[in-house]
C-alpha cells in the first residue's frame, strides 16, 4: 500500500511478520529498528521521507517487555508523533508509560507496541 498526500511523501506498509518486514528490505532501510522481535505480527509502519518523521505499531506475545538492546529510558513530555498511524490510541504521548528508545518514543500497551519519532 503506498500512498501520497499534498505537500509531503508519506509511505504506509504492512507486513504480516517481521520476517516479510525483512524481506522487504524495511530494517535496512531504517524504518524498522532492530529490536523489534521475530514474534512480532501485523506491523504497521508510515514514514514521511521529506521530514524523516516515521511511526509503527505491531503486536506482540503477552507479557512483552523492550529489550534491553533498545536502550530505552523514561522520558517525560513526549512529542506527539507527526506521522501516526490510525490504531495509535489518542493522545499517545500522553500515556504514562511511554520511554525513548533510541530516536523513537515507545508505548507498550497490552500486546500492542506503539513507537514514533
Amino acid at each position: 500500500v503506498l500512498s501520497l498526500t499534498a505537500c509531503s511523501e508519506r509511505f504506509d506498509q504492512a507486513y504480516d511478520t517481521r520476517a516479510v518486514a525483512e524481506r522487504d528490505g524495511a530494517f535496512a532501510r531504517g524504518w524498522l529498528p532492530d529490536w523489534i522481535p521475530a514474534s512480532a505480527t501485523d506491523i504497521r509502519e508510515a514514514h514521511d521521507i521529506d521530514t524523516n518523521a516515521s511511526a509503527f505499531s505491531f503486536s506482540a506475545p503477552h507479557g512483552y517487555q523492550l529489550p534491553a538492546t533498545a536502550n530505552c529510558t523514561p522520558v517525560s513530555g513526549a512529542a506527539e508523533p507527526t506521522v501516526a498511524l490510525p490504531d495509535f490510541p489518542s493522545r499517545t504521548a500522553r500515556q504514562s508509560n511511554v520511554v525513548k528508545c533510541g530516536p523513537f518514543f515507545v508505548l507498550v500497551r497490552g500486546t500492542r507496541v506503539f513507537a514514533w519519532r
